[in-house]
Parts: C-alpha cells; sequence; structure tokens
C-alpha cells in the first residue's frame, strides 16, 4: 500500500517506466509507484501518458485532477475496482431497507459525537443540544437529527453569521478537504467491488458518488476542526488537506492513519450491510493531528 501523497503543481510530462512515475519538467524525477497512495494533478499543464494512467488505475492509486482554479474537478476510477465486482454489485443489490436505515441511524450518532466533541473543545454550551440530538436520532433518522444538529453544530462553531453557502476562506478550506476525504472513500468502495452510485440514505439521481456520500458523514468534522486548528492558512491549506495522514484515529482499539482507519470503517459497514448485523460498524472513537 502506498504511503506518499504526490501534488503536481508546474508544467511538466508524466510518464511511466518499470514501475516508476517518470517526471520531466524543468528537472526529471522518478516515483517509485508503489509509495504513491495519492496523486494531486493541480496543474492544468500536465500531460500524462495512456500507459501511466492505466497503470495508476490497475495500482489503484487515487488520482484526482484540478481545475484552472486548483480545485478538485475529478477522479481516475477503474470499471473494475476488484475480480469479483459483479459477485459485489449483486450483494449491493440485496442490501434491506431494514439494514440500511439502522446503518444510517449508526452513521448519523456518530457524525453527531464527533461535532459534539468539537463543541467541547471550544467550550461551547451548545454541546448538550447535540449530545441529546444524539440520544434521539431513531432508524433511518427519519426525524432528521442530523439537520438539526447541524444547524446548532455550524453556528456554534463557526460562528452565528456562517453559512455553508457563503464564499468565506473557511468554506474554501471545508469544501477542498471533504473532496480530498470523498475522494478516499470513493477508491475503497470502488476497489471493494460496489457501486458509488448505489447509497444506503443518499439517493440523488444526479449523485455519481451517493454511497461515498453517506461513508464520508463520520469523518466531516475532522477537517472541521482542522480548517480551525491554526495550522490552515490561504498559503497552505491546499498542501496540508492534501495529506490527511497526518491525522491519526483511534479504532478497533489501534491508532492508525486516517486513510487506514477509512478502510477499517468502510469494510466493517460492508460486513454490517452483508450480513445484516449494524453491530458490526467500527466507529472510530477519537482522533488527533
Amino acid at each position: 500500500m502506498g504511503f506518499r501523497t504526490v501534488v503536481i503543481k508546474k508544467r511538466c510530462k508524466l510518464s511511466y517506466s518499470l514501475n516508476y512515475l517518470i517526471y520531466r519538467g524543468e528537472e526529471e524525477y522518478k516515483i517509485n509507484l508503489q509509495e504513491i497512495s495519492t496523486l494531486i494533478i493541480e496543474s492544468t499543464a500536465v500531460s500524462l501518458t495512456s500507459s501511466l494512467i492505466a497503470e495508476l488505475s490497475n495500482r489503484k492509486v487515487n488520482v484526482i485532477f484540478c481545475n484552472n482554479k486548483h480545485n478538485p474537478e475529478s477522479q481516475l476510477m477503474p470499471f473494475y475496482g476488484c475480480h469479483n465486482s459483479s459477485l459485489k454489485i449483486k450483494e449491493q443489490l440485496t442490501w434491506t431497507k431494514k439494514t440500511k436505515d439502522e446503518i444510517w441511524k449508526k452513521i448519523v450518532e456518530q457524525k453527531i459525537d464527533a461535532q459534539k466533541q468539537n463543541l467541547e473543545l471550544m467550550n461551547c454550551e451548545e454541546k448538550n443540544m447535540l449530545e441529546d440530538y444524539s440520544l434521539k436520532v431513531k432508524i433511518g433518522d427519519v426525524t432528521n437529527r442530523e439537520g438539526h444538529a447541524a444547524k446548532v453544530y455550524f453556528n456554534s462553531f463557526f460562528g452565528k453569521d456562517f453559512t455553508r453557502s457563503s464564499g468565506v476562506f473557511i468554506n474554501t478550506v471545508l469544501n477542498y478537504g471533504y473532496t480530498i476525504l470523498l475522494s478516499h472513500i470513493n477508491r475503497y468502495v470502488v476497489s471493494s467491488g460496489y457501486l458509488t452510485q448505489l447509497g444506503i440514505h443518499h439517493k440523488s439521481e444526479y449523485n455519481d458518488f451517493n454511497f461515498s456520500c453517506d461513508l464520508v458523514e463520520p469523518f466531516r468534522p475532522i477537517i472541521d476542526r482542522y480548517a480551525i486548528s491554526g495550522e490552515i492558512n490561504e498559503e497552505n491549506f491546499k498542501k496540508k488537506l492534501s495529506n490527511l495522514d497526518t491525522i491519526k484515529l483511534i479504532i478497533k482499539d489501534q491508532k492508525t492513519n486516517l486513510e487506514n482507519g477509512i478502510k477499517i470503517f468502510c469494510s466493517s459497514v460492508f460486513k454490517a450491510l452483508n450480513e445484516r448485523k449494524p453491530e458490526y460498524i467500527e466507529m472510530y472513537k477519537s482522533y488527533e493531528f
């Protein structure tokens, strides 16, 4: 498994040779593909050979392409994530509404608990409201405790004038961080053989990543806290958020990096869905930067 995040910011040509990514720009570099976990093409003046693209896809490297504003625009996704994708998709189609609703309840509870932890760090009194919301989540979150908690949380954590639709810098950070998170989950869903389009709660016909959007929810508060940690500014936020493995999670009674924590969580959700046992889900207990 790769461990490096590589960001390409300048005009260059990227090619493949003998297990290496070859960078040819003002200088020439070689990077072993086995070391690369995520490749972010930040410049639109980068050209890639088809042999490199095929090899990156085959090795399931998380490749993100940015637009002319240097924001994530698209992601390289293989047609066939694993050797038995057909079997996995058949399994996915048999997941029952009851099990999906029970698992969505657990995901919402985890997300609200993580938001509450953030408010506790800020000594916000509203943490008690979020604890109450978490305890009152029903199967399928039919009373929309997630939405009520989000309104209280964002106003408390970022200020009463804050809205997610405004053009302030903090939203730029959140959007970038959430997208990087989603890309990691997309990669793991596809590499496990499942369809990102078929969610357990998100069901938009215009969203190709419904399932990933379900799974990313418990991890969003980590980005929220990172955004106001004091380590982020307009010059470095993309570099910081591109390498999220500096964040450590406690999950299954062990400390691990964020990417591995996402894999443990997603694998447990897949198992819970297939065996119809929501109690199999492994949630992270805490995290640190």
